[in-house]
């Protein structure tokens, strides 16, 4: 037969042979705008990489020469014994120095004139990087075989580009959602908003509400297929969400009392209190942490804190002895 009675077993395994190593990855990271994002860009990258040596053709020698490191036997690594206490060795293998791992060191006299002996030269590519509309924060383009090959014994590494979003001003992004806050006034809450945006392909976008949609502090509304495309089905687009933040006027921001019976007038009305005999008006005050501060084992008022603690010393007086 003359095969190996285990070859079919296991699918065939190292069939071909030993896989070749793969040298590291060229990660770079590429900058770009959320407009960018929208729209997709195409930047191109100069970059510098490690290639064979066209003169060699990688051999660091002469041209097809094959040259194998005396202090390694070309296996790039040697077994070094080393002693870590009394009596005690240590047994590990390391990169051979004579041919810094590589398994290959070729003679003074046969060294390549182009390289110099290294195998590789340096030179300069430009990539052309395009960016898709809808791409995310973090995603990758990969340019497969594109990065360095410094020895013919190994795969070229790939060139990675990492995608990086800038921080946008107004908006901020949810996988294809876009969300921006917008703050209007307590008139516009009530009685209608009309605000104008610029949106990220650099069409102006006119929001506007009626009359009676009140908006609450804190409330979001929507607005459909104004968000980032998809990046697989880019006619896709997600949403655009505005929370609205409410500002309410200053006190006594009307100058007389008729002018507040007006404003009531235009509200329903509210439920009046019959107060009960005995009962106790109170005068509310805006909130302060340093005078309300009681259940935190504190003074309930600063300005009182004296008189407390004056009062506090007179009941703890020496007590009389029951007979």
């Amino acid at each position: 037969m003359g095969g190996h009675p285990f070859g079919g077993l296991f699918g065939g395994l190292n069939r071909g042979g030993p896989r070749r190593r793969k040298f590291q990855d060229t990660v770079h990271a590429l900058n770009v705008t959320l407009e960018e994002l929208y729209l997709g860009k195409t930047s191109k990258l100069k970059l510098s990489k490690k290639a064979l040596c066209k003169v060699c053709e990688g051999s660091g020698g002469k041209k097809g020469g094959k040259y194998k490191c005396d202090g390694c036997r070309g296996r790039g690594i040697k077994t070094v014994v080393q002693q870590i206490g009394p009596g005690m060795l240590q047994q590990m293998q390391v990169a051979c120095d004579a041919c810094r791992g590589t398994g290959g060191k070729v003679p003074a006299g046969d060294k390549c004139k182009g390289c110099n002996g290294e195998k590789y030269e340096n030179v300069s590519k430009i990539l052309e990087v395009h960016v898709l509309p809808g791409m995310r924060h973090g995603d990758k383009i990969t340019f497969k075989g594109d990065g360095d090959q410094p020895d013919p014994d190994g795969e070229p590494g790939d060139v990675v580009i990492v995608i990086q979003q800038k921080e946008h001003d107004i908006f901020k992004r949810d996988g294809d959602d876009l969300h921006m806050t917008r703050k209007i006034s307590l008139n516009e809450a009530l009685c209608g908003y009309n605000f104008l945006i610029k949106h990220l392909d650099g069409h102006p976008l006119v929001l506007r509400s009626k009359p009676g949609d009140v908006i609450k502090p804190e409330s979001t509304r929507g607005v459909v297929g104004k968000g980032m495309p998809n990046k697989k089905y880019p006619e896709l687009k997600g949403n655009l969400f505005v929370v609205f933040e409410v500002e309410f006027p200053k006190d006594h921001f009307l100058d007389e009392e008729k002018a507040y019976n007006v404003l009531r007038s235009c509200f329903p009305a509210t439920k009046v209190v019959n107060a009960p005999p005995g009962a106790t008006e109170v005068s509310v005050m805006e909130y302060d942490e340093k005078k309300y501060s009681r259940g935190r084992g504190g003074d309930a008022y600063n300005e009182d804190s004296d008189d407390e603690q004056q009062g506090g010393h007179h009941g703890q007086g020496v007590r009389c002895q029951q007979q």
